[in-house]
């Protein structure tokens, strides 16, 4: 699958309804920094606020726009119907992978979250990655279940959580979910605060936020990492500690939805209602970083 860093790219809103042009912008910026990767459609492209043709269009412009990029596209949704649709869209506009969340209002048993994926897997023609993200989804995977969900063979990777961001446990930590993984089973890790570490203990990607705004920031770390030079790559992550202590404070969404409308790339009011961006002397904290750290 994907490999050293996927862009995440945020959708803005404008009033209640997708704001196309802002997204273009978005994309635009990807496309001129040539990322190699991309994911449509992920939490940061606030896809759960949208409905189905806001969603297929967004992956249509993606592609549209990223036309050289591999591209992976999220179709999680509550209904298994709706998952369908999305998924049979991804492959008419040319994805190259799905990415598969299990979205639940009735919180789902293990039987029901492996039902899921061997519906959508039975369905498809794509490698699909389950997207643990229990945050979001309230659902928290074991790695047994990452491994049962392995032998299907359409599944091909894992965007893991978290590791811990002492080098050596994650190497570990790592080391031991790979152990009950086929060899060509991506796990990627997302958490951008701890994303560094994942890929120096051997996560095959980092799934970004940082990197679908501000993808050259995000590269130089990915690409430290891919050479080997592991302690320059840890350096360029400590410098945006200030930034990350933000994501983990108000959730990479907002900040990231800010840092875009301070940037003025997205229109102010950009978050789906009732989120809303930083305020007061957050808002005035994160411009300042935006100008100390140099984001590009």
């Amino acid at each position: 699958m994907f490999a050293n860093v996927c862009a995440f790219p945020f959708v803005p809103f404008q009033q209640g309804a997708v704001d196309e042009a802002a997204y273009v912008r978005i994309v635009q910026r990807l496309a001129q920094a040539e990322v190699p990767y991309v994911c449509a459609l992920g939490s940061t492209g606030n896809y759960a606020y949208m409905n189905l043709v806001e969603r297929m269009r967004i992956a249509q412009c993606t592609r549209e726009y990223l036309p050289q990029a591999k591209l992976m596209v999220g179709i999680s949704s509550l209904r298994v119907a709706d998952v369908m649709a999305l998924a049979d869209h991804a492959l008419h506009v040319g994805a190259d992978a799905l990415l598969l969340a299990p979205m639940s209002y009735q919180a789902l048993s293990a039987e029901e979250m492996l039902r899921l994926y061997h519906i959508v897997h039975d369905a498809t023609t794509l490698p699909i990655c389950v997207y643990d993200n229990p945050g979001t989804t309230h659902y928290t995977f074991t790695p047994e279940q990452y491994a049962q969900l392995a032998q299907l063979p359409r599944i091909r990777g894992v965007k893991i959580p978290e590791v811990s961001e002492d080098i050596a446990q994650a190497k570990q930590q790592v080391q031991a979910l790979k152990a009950q993984l086929p060899p060509n089973f991506s796990v990627g890790i997302s958490g951008d605060w701890w994303s560094t570490a994942g890929l120096v203990a051997g996560c095959d990607v980092w799934y970004s936020v940082l990197a679908g705004a501000f993808p050259r920031t995000a590269m130089e770390i990915g690409n430290a990492v891919a050479q080997g030079h592991h302690a320059e790559a840890l350096a360029l992550s400590a410098r945006l500690q200030p930034l990350w202590v933000l994501f983990q404070r108000y959730g990479s969404l907002r900040v990231i939805a800010t840092a875009l409308v301070l940037q003025g790339v997205a229109a102010e009011g950009c978050l789906p209602a009732p989120l809303l961006e930083l305020q007061g002397n957050d808002r005035k904290h994160l411009r300042e970083l935006l100008t100390a750290l140099a984001l590009h």
